[in-house]
C-alpha cells in the first residue's frame, strides 16, 4: 500500500517537487494543501496530487475525506512551521490522521533564527500539538544547514533542506 505524504503549505510543497522526482511510481500519494490555490498549482508534484484550498474550514473538511479513505496506509506529513498555514494545518492533519491511520509520522522544518521569535515561538506551539498525536516527529532545524555546509546562501539553503527531508522520507519506503 502506499504512503500518503501529505505536503502543507509552500514548504511542504517545495519538498513535495523534491519527492516527486525521488520516489518511485506507486510507492506513494500526494496531497498537498495550501490557503493559496493558485501558489499551489505551481508546484510540479500537483499533477501526481490531491489539492487541498480555500479556507481553513474547506481545507479540514477535504482532509477529513482524504483521510477517511486511507485507514490501512501509512500518512507522512510534511510542513515548515512557523507560518500560518503550516502551524495551524498540521497539528490539525496530524490529529484527523492519528484517529484513523495507525502510523503517523510528521516531518518538521523549524524556521531559521533571522525569521523572528514570533515565528519560532508560533512553531514550537505547533510541534507541541503535533508531538500529542504523532507515531514518530523528524525536526529539521534550518539553521543546522549552515553548520554543515557554511558556504550556501539562502536559495541554496532551502534547497538544500528540501533535499534532506525528501531523503528521510524516501529512507522510509
Amino acid at each position: 500500500m502506499p504512503i500518503l505524504v501529505i505536503a502543507i503549505g509552500n514548504g511542504g510543497c517545495n519538498v513535495a517537487d523534491t519527492l516527486y522526482d525521488l520516489l518511485p511510481d506507486g510507492s506513494h500519494k500526494f496531497a498537498m494543501i495550501d490557503n493559496d490555490g493558485e501558489e499551489l498549482r505551481k508546484h510540479k508534484a500537483t499533477s501526481n496530487a490531491t489539492l487541498l484550498s480555500g479556507n481553513y474550514a474547506e481545507i479540514e473538511a477535504g482532509m477529513a475525506q482524504l483521510l477517511g479513505g486511507n485507514a490501512d496506509n501509512k500518512v507522512t506529513v510534511i510542513v515548515c512551521l512557523g507560518g500560518e498555514t503550516g502551524s495551524h494545518l498540521a497539528p490539525v492533519a496530524m490529529r484527523m490522521a492519528s484517529k484513523i491511520v495507525t502510523c503517523v509520522k510528521c516531518v518538521v522544518m523549524m524556521p531559521f533564527a533571522f525569521e523572528g521569535i514570533s515565528r519560532k515561538a508560533r512553531a514550537e506551539a505547533a510541534l507541541s500539538k503535533i508531538r500529542e498525536c504523532a507515531s514518530d516527529v523528524v525536526v529539521i532545524h534550518n539553521d543546522e544547514i549552515f553548520n554543515k555546509y557554511p558556504d550556501l546562501n539562502i536559495c541554496d539553503a532551502f534547497r538544500q533542506i528540501d533535499q534532506e527531508v525528501a531523503k528521510t522520507i524516501e529512507n522510509d519506503l
